[in-house]
């Protein structure tokens, strides 16, 4: 280290300047095989392809950046071994991108001794932070944080209703102190609090535990892998109880599912094969109405199926319509979800007890086109709302006035005025036609997009200490 002149380090050592040697040399060890294999050569190429980037505009003062990447199995005893072979043999500048917190405490003396940085360790564990490390530049919240603002940013959105399952080691622990911490501070206290064997979970009970709960939202401080088993459990119960003779299936969708639709029964309306996900169309494909299947596994979670309804694939005839009107409030930095959800709370209040009536409040407060007209939508036939409106609105009675909602929009109140069956014109058939087509092209071009995204985002698969 003596014949560098500046070591400036940072994240990306694009700072990194020397004097004499013809080549920056930067070392790694990381588990290239083994358990986190995927998620180090993500990350690793991402790293490169900064690097590189470097490298093409002339390097640091001319001088091109090296990469020399060994792989330590995701053993500590052998991340010690290769970080000494790189500082000691191969005189590396300085030390990149490490996985795991015992494989980077030991090289913790080496780097000591060598008077060597190491740069962004993929760690958050404290033992990295306290006491301060010279050699160390830590450049990620630690996991006390990271659990301390997942509570507060949950709590900012309303939820009260927050359950914590943890490991029991090392990894565990600091999240489970940030996690009381972000509570505290918001004034709350874990409905479920639950810790679980690292080596050999058992998350059937637990799954149990946070059902009769009714958790709003669980912060897992856990492996990637432990999460999957824990949801898998969840939705394994979920299937078994739906299963049983005479279950209400809408009523297990309230309690388990985690999406939008669950709120109203997990309904999601009579379609045609080619707008269901494959992966439904194939689970489903033997399964008879009043049937069950699942769980299946997509890229979202678990899912569990049940058929309510088959139909040949003809135009209706006929149509029922419905009449609506809606108050609507947009969200923004001063008025997030729950606080836009708990004033509609009480403007429906104030409707039902006669202090107001619902076409007043939508002129004065609604933030909709239709407020001039009391909030009034006219008639519609389906398909003309977004799917979470309609559906809300396909569970009302005449006369009724929904829970909040919350769309793509904002949140909304929604009061079904009337519903009634009208026979459908050429034109309107066509129109139908028509609109189920280009909402076909509209999920296959989000697939798309969503896909595209996902290939440009970075994704940290954080596992803890071994």
């Amino acid at each position: 280290m003596n014949q560098w002149t500046k070591l400036c380090a940072s994240a990306a050592l694009a700072t990194l300047i020397c004097t004499s040697h013809a080549q920056i040399l930067i070392g790694q060890t990381a588990g290239y095989s083994g358990q986190v294999a995927a998620g180090v050569k993500e990350t690793a190429d991402g790293a490169m392809l900064y690097l590189d980037a470097v490298n093409a505009k002339g390097g640091v003062n001319g001088q091109k950046i090296e990469l020399v990447s060994l792989d330590d199995k995701f053993d500590p005893k052998l991340a010690g071994e290769n970080a000494r072979k790189l500082i000691e043999e191969q005189n590396v500048l300085a030390m990149f991108l490490t996985r795991g917190t015992p494989h980077t405490e030991a090289m913790i003396p080496l780097l000591e001794k060598n008077g060597v940085a190491l740069i962004g360790p993929s760690t958050g564990a404290m033992v990295l932070h306290q006491p301060v490390r010279k050699y160390i530049f830590n450049v990620r919240a630690t996991y006390q944080r990271e659990a301390e603002k997942a509570m507060t940013h949950l709590a900012s959105m309303g939820m009260t209703r927050i359950a914590v399952v943890y490991s029991d080691d090392s990894f565990g622990a600091d999240g489970i102190i940030g996690a009381q911490k972000g509570l505290t501070a918001s004034k709350l206290t874990p409905v479920v609090l639950e810790k679980f064997n690292r080596t050999k979970p058992d998350f059937a009970p637990i799954a149990v535990k946070l059902a009769s709960a009714n958790a709003q939202a669980v912060l897992m401080v856990a492996s990637g892998a432990a999460v999957v088993d824990a949801a898998q459990a969840r939705a394994q119960e979920a299937a078994e109880k739906a299963r049983r003779p005479g279950a209400d299936f809408a009523a297990l969708a309230r309690e388990f599912s985690d999406a939008p639709e669950g709120k109203t029964g997990g309904e999601l309306g009579l379609r045609s094969t080619d707008r269901y996900p494959e992966l439904f169309v194939e689970a489903l494909r033997q399964v008879p109405v009043g049937g069950v299947a699942g769980p299946v596994r997509s890229g979202a979670g678990f899912h569990v199926l049940k058929v309510l309804e088959r139909s040949q694939g003809v135009l209706p005839a006929t149509v029922l319509k419905n009449h609506v009107r809606h108050i609507l409030l947009r969200t923004n930095p001063q008025q997030n979800e729950a606080a836009a959800a708990q004033r509609l709370a009480d403007y429906r209040r104030r409707i039902e007890r006669g202090e107001a009536t619902f076409e007043a409040l939508a002129r004065e407060f609604s933030q909709d086109g239709s407020a001039k007209q009391g909030g009034d939508l006219g008639w519609a036939a389906p398909g003309r709302y977004v799917p979470e409106f309609e559906q809300v609105v396909e569970s009302l009675q005449p006369g009724q006035i929904s829970e909040p909602l919350v769309s793509r929009f904002g949140v909304h109140l929604v009061q079904l005025l009337d519903r009634r069956e009208v026979p459908l014109t050429p034109r309107e058939q066509r129109e139908l036609a028509r609109n189920a087509l280009q909402e076909k092209k509209l999920e296959d071009a989000y697939v798309t997009w969503a896909q595209e995204q996902r290939a440009r985002a970075y994704v940290e698969l954080r596992d803890p200490p071994q």
